[in-house]
């Protein structure tokens, strides 16, 4: 448990400092509420600085204080610090391997609300920033979209400009990116999906294709054609088939190939 000794203790007077040792507790389970710590308003430059701490999240796993980051955005979005949004959706960009943060920052970023969009579509439009970044900031829109109607139109608009440029994106980021647009109900975006559908520019493996997600739209009452095996599984299948049965010829050019080969290793002997 860290005391207040420490130098990052001393940096992070209490509250903050609580969140230091607090480690893996809670991280899998439901949050708990960190405004009971007497976290508040006051406490939010504080939170942002813990949240960015290179030191903090690049500490060794098996210390506590790799969790302290966490749980300061956690704060955050529960005290939905507007300030806080630029910072936390550019920490998406520092950290592309951070399992942790890529799962829970779009929340946070959704909680919230509107100071987060247009930092979280700048990393999304951004070329140079890595897939998962991108991908994550799309998810933040569909979560702020989701917890604040009044801005569904909006985050609905960005993903589709960004989905406009599906001819020079991966097919899974605009695989992703119509996710997401499904996940808003945005119906305004059936035609961007379906050019990118028939152009085989989207990957199927994330929402199906181009008829699960008019089903999915509300377009389709159901499927119109049989569902066709993802190439993916269409090569499990391929490993997994039993072997070809041999004709009857080839059995016996077999079975004379083993007794040549037979002859040979008892002529070396």
């Amino acid at each position: 448990m860290y005391t207040k000794s420490t130098p990052e203790a001393a940096a992070y007077p209490p509250p903050l400092d609580r969140l230091l040792g607090l480690g893996s507790l809670f991280t899998r389970q439901k949050w708990r509420d960190y405004l009971q710590m007497g976290l508040g308003p006051a406490h939010v430059p504080g939170l942002i600085r813990m949240a960015c701490d290179q030191e903090l999240n690049q500490a060794d796993q098996d210390d506590p204080r790799v969790y302290a980051p966490l749980h300061a955005w956690r704060a955050l979005g529960q005290l939905a610090a507007p300030e806080a949004a630029a910072p936390l959706a550019e920490l998406l960009v520092q950290l592309p391997d951070d399992d942790f943060a890529h799962e829970e920052l779009p929340q946070v970023l959704g909680m919230i609300g509107a100071a987060a969009v247009e930092p979280v579509a700048a990393v999304l439009a951004n070329p140079e920033n890595d897939e998962r970044p991108r991908t994550s900031a799309a998810r933040a829109l569909e979560e702020i979209g989701k917890r604040h109607p009044a801005l569904r139109d909006r985050c609905v608009a960005v993903l589709m400009r960004q989905l406009e440029a599906w001819p020079e994106q991966s097919e899974g980021l605009n695989g992703f990116l119509i996710d997401y647009l499904v996940e808003l109900g945005a119906v305004e975006a059936a035609p961007l999906m379906q050019a990118a559908f028939d152009a085989g520019r989207a990957d199927e493996m994330i929402r199906g294709d181009w008829e699960d997600v008019q089903v999915d739209l509300g377009l389709l009452e159901e499927r119109l054609t049989p569902r066709r095996p993802s190439p993916w599984i269409a090569r499990l299948q391929a490993r997994r088939a039993p072997p070809r049965e041999l004709s009857a010829g080839e059995k016996a050019r077999k079975q004379r190939k083993g007794q040549k080969q037979a002859g040979k290793r008892h002529r070396r002997k």
